[in-house]
């Protein structure tokens, strides 16, 4: 187990001692997290995933983190807000702490001084393992390069080599140098002309030119701090020292989404048309292609691209993305009865997915199948799980009853569809537009007096309701027009 598993699961394996080396979740986001609450209050399912909660920890909790590993050391600390967790700080070993106690005996050593809590004990211990190693030059020499000590960086990795550190080890240190070095100058420069940060992107790109996974980190750091531009310059270097077919088309559909955010459509098209070159089966890859061929108006590639992904498509779930993408295509084309059937494929092949259910469910609509229609609207509301889901699925059930002069099942769908989601104008709205055909008029001024306690007092009338309503289907802001005479 990791150690940062270690830390979240020690509550519920009954630890009485938790020892995490390095922790660290790679699913976090700095922006995201540190926005986040730590506190009694901690609930797992408002905040799920990557959180650690004081309600998770074992009793005595001790990390062991790199000062130096910025990822390593940020997340830590936010281990550590969520108390009860204690931190020794072993500089220059990067996320590789477990290196220290390979020995058994040294292993035993800090587990006796953990059962003890003698934490000062485990600290003055590793730092002297720490200070014998031999991956200690190798180490001090990737964080020399960090902070632009190349000088003192080459000749740390001279006495790393002639303490039998293997190349391997040589050549990871020299990257995660490199990428920590382009991340603080990333990170202090922001505010520089995106010309003069490609420019040390590039300078910094052709240091291990040859490395795919080099510049797939350096394509990943760029993207985390925004510069789309800059990323498209390590992407290109990844395409041309590709080895393999799977890191071509990795590297090729890198390209095209970075292409396609730049807004360069034809770029982008290119781009995963090489990588479906690459890996013709690839569902994600033929996806993107196809709807990269519908935004630049070639319609028969995204038809063709959309039907390759749904004979290609080996789960359930694939096959149904495949298949709704070919219904939505048809149905911008006006081909109503294709895209019917292709929605019901998808329908088959995920029976409980929502919005597949509903769009279904409009295209019966529109083609006049109101018996299923109708089957399919109050499919949607069964299956619906939340509150939002029930809502939606309600409010399309009961436009398209209204549609078929059933008032009052439609005004029973509505009324179900505000019980999930109360003071929801559109559907207030609905509710007092099918009050209004019943000739129910009281019940009617109701939902006026509700739908005004929504507005600002400074707008409550029904012209800002007007306003507000254009979006809405025509039936509601007819509503709207006869509620004024009403108020006359």
């Amino acid at each position: 187990m990791g150690g940062y598993g270690a830390l979240r699961s020690g509550r519920m394996l009954g630890l009485t001692h938790t020892l995490a080396l390095s922790p660290v979740n790679y699913e976090l986001r700095e922006e995201f997290v540190a926005k986040s609450i730590w506190s009694e209050a901690y609930c797992s399912e408002k905040m799920p995933g990557p959180f650690i909660s004081c309600l998770d920890l074992a009793p005595i909790n001790l990390q062991l983190v790199d000062p130096f590993f910025y990822l390593g050391f940020y997340q830590a600390g936010l281990f550590a807000s969520a108390g009860k967790i204690d931190t020794i700080k072993i500089p220059f070993v990067a996320h590789d702490t477990i290196s220290l106690l390979r020995s058994s005996a040294r292993l035993m050593q800090v587990f006796d001084h953990l059962l003890a809590q003698e934490f000062d004990e485990i600290g003055k211990l590793l730092n002297v393992i720490r200070r014998q190693a031999s991956e200690r030059a190798n180490n001090l020499a990737s964080a020399c390069l960090a902070r632009g000590q190349r000088s003192r960086a080459e000749n740390l990795w001279q006495k790393a080599r002639e303490n039998g550190v293997s190349d391997r080890a040589l050549h990871e240190a020299r990257n995660n140098g490199l990428v920590e070095n382009l991340r603080r100058w990333i990170s202090g420069n922001t505010h520089l002309q995106e010309a003069k940060i490609e420019d040390r992107v590039k300078s910094v790109s052709f240091e291990l030119v040859d490395d795919f996974g080099f510049q797939k980190e350096l394509v990943n750091l760029c993207d985390q701090y925004g510069q789309i531009g800059a990323a498209v310059i390590p992407a290109r270097l990844a395409l041309q020292c590709a080895s393999s077919t799977s890191d071509r088309a990795k590297a090729a559909l890198a390209l095209s989404h970075l292409c396609d955010r730049q807004g360069r459509g034809e770029e982008a098209f290119e781009y995963a048309r090489l990588a479906q070159t690459e890996e013709p089966e690839n569902l994600n890859i033929v996806l993107h292609l196809a709807r990269l061929a519908n935004d630049l108006g070639k319609q028969a590639e995204a038809e063709s691209a959309y039907t390759q992904a749904l004979r290609h498509a080996s789960t359930n779930l694939d096959r149904a993305k495949a298949a709704l993408a070919l219904s939505h295509l048809c149905d911008r084309q006006g081909r109503g009865e294709e895209a019917f059937e292709y929605a019901r494929l998808a329908q088959t092949e995920e029976p409980e997915n929502l919005n597949i259910v509903l769009h279904l469910a409009r295209l019966a609509n529109d083609l006049g199948k109101q018996a299923e229609a109708e089957s399919a609207y109050t499919q949607a509301l069964r299956h619906a799980s939340t509150n939002l889901d029930r809502a939606k699925a309600a409010l399309a059930l009961s436009h398209h009853l209204a549609v078929a002069n059933k008032i009052h099942k439609a005004l029973d769908a509505a009324e179900v569809a505000l019980a999930a989601t109360p003071a929801s104008e559109e559907i207030l709205l609905q509710i007092g537009y099918l009050r209004l055909r019943k000739g129910d008029r009281l019940g009617t001024l109701k939902v006026i007096q509700e739908l005004r306690s929504l507005v600002p007092n400074d707008h409550a009338d029904l012209r800002f309701l007007s306003s507000r309503s254009q979006l809405i289907p025509f039936k509601v802001r007819r509503l709207l027009r006869i509620l004024a005479k009403v108020l006359r």
